[in-house]
């Protein structure tokens, strides 16, 4: 019997590379031009920013009616919230409802927070409209109906790609304009470039979406539910092992565990003991405090469900991000340009090899990126242009809504 995937893995010293994906492309680094401009002023700023939040609607009218609406509950996720602007409450659809002032939910237990927080955000600027939020992960169903409509939903994540009709709006708790949780707090530029370690860096949680599956193309599955489901005997080692290489950040750190130029690991997994967990426990890591992160010229950014939750805060450092390629979107995700702010790899790992190496052989280039990217976070830093593009995406739906 041949040896399973993970022992495999643990036997290599340096970065293994996936099985090619057909539907990725390598980027190479552009011709370098010293006067090349990237710089973009407030204005071009603020339209960019409410082009990219209200994404394809010059193809979908919003509307909302009782197909668009069915349509929008019957691809959301337990999370969403139906609000009525005619009775300035919600609807009690998926059982939210307003008790003693707060936002409340019976049923289905989920995260309340991130719900009321859109919710606060957005009733802040008036809208004179009806609309949902769905602040759950991984937001991949087209709200699109067959005759061209879409209810208005707000998100704080989007499929890359068009027919999506859904509306960008910042997460509460993670891209609140202040918190640390969103651009890093203080002390993030503390280390110079020159003091650095020339290490890729990353910590976080152990999650995310696996395929089943001999040759991955089956089922999705959540990477804790796949866990379970071993722990229960239904699915054997092997095929839980070849499943996890599916996993975007697993993948990474499965290739590259033992080769000294990556420092990655995981530090939780939920409610789940790491150190007990098969299979994953051997890349539990000790946590890193932000500011930490700084002593790494290089800091890694995972999907997880959807986007990387460390994004802009990375790109708010002195350090250079290594982004693997999105499929996903946030609110201001559009302002960062693979090249331009940050170094892109493939999901597959195939030209990580040949994009580290660049960095390590264009320090100049590589602190450019990275200023580049703090000019843009400087812009997302600022309260009032944030309230203003906000107050923009806000009366841009009602105007299509009107329409």
């Amino acid at each position: 019997m041949s040896a399973p995937a993970w022992w495999l893995l643990q036997r290599r010293p340096h970065c293994i590379l996936a099985p090619e994906r057909p539907d990725e492309k390598s980027q190479e680094p552009p011709i370098q031009d010293e006067g090349a401009q990237y710089m973009v002023t407030r204005d071009e700023f603020i339209e960019a920013s409410v082009r990219h939040q209200l994404g394809d609607f010059g193809d979908v009218q919003l509307a909302m009616n009782d197909a668009t609406i069915a349509h929008a509950r019957a691809v959301s996720s337990g999370m969403l919230l139906q609000w009525d602007h005619n009775i300035a409450a919600p609807d009690p659809f998926n059982g939210w409802h307003i008790n003693g002032g707060e936002l409340r939910k019976s049923g289905t237990k989920v995260n309340r927070v991130k719900v009321a927080g859109a919710l606060s955000s957005i009733l802040a600027h008036q809208p004179d409209f009806s609309f949902m939020i769905d602040m759950a992960d991984h937001r991949a169903r087209s709200l699109v109906t067959a005759d061209g409509q879409a209810a208005p939903v707000f998100c704080f994540n989007r499929k890359k790609v068009n027919g999506q009709g859904r509306i960008l709006w910042p997460l509460a708790g993670y891209q609140d304009h202040g918190s640390d949780e969103f651009l890093g707090g203080a002390n993030l530029r503390d280390i110079p470039w020159s003091e650095k370690r020339s290490v890729v860096a990353w910590r976080g949680s152990a999650g995310g979406w696996a395929r089943l599956g001999k040759h991955g193309h089956g089922r999705m599955i959540r990477m804790h539910a796949l866990l379970k489901k071993h722990h229960r005997g239904e699915i054997s080692e092997t095929d839980t092992a070849r499943a996890l290489l599916t996993v975007d950040r697993h993948k990474l750190l499965a290739a590259c565990q033992d080769d000294p130029r990556f420092d990655l690991g995981y530090t939780h997994f939920g409610p789940f003991d790491l150190d007990h967990m098969p299979l994953i426990g051997s890349f539990r890591r000790d946590r890193i405090a932000r500011p930490e992160f700084g002593q790494f010229k290089y800091l890694a950014v995972l999907p997880g469900a959807d986007v990387g939750s460390n994004f802009y805060w990375v790109m708010n450092s002195n350090s250079l991000g290594l982004v693997m390629t999105p499929e996903f979107d946030s609110f201001a995700s559009a302002h960062f340009k693979p090249w331009e702010h940050y170094v892109p790899f493939r999901r597959d790992l195939r030209d990580l090899e040949q994009n580290l190496a660049w960095c390590e052989d264009h320090p100049a280039e590589c602190q450019n990126m990275v200023q580049r990217a703090n000019a843009v976070c400087a812009l997302l830093a600022d309260p009032e242009l944030r309230d203003h593009i906000m107050g923009r995406v806000v009366r841009q739906v009602g105007a299509q809504l009107a329409i």
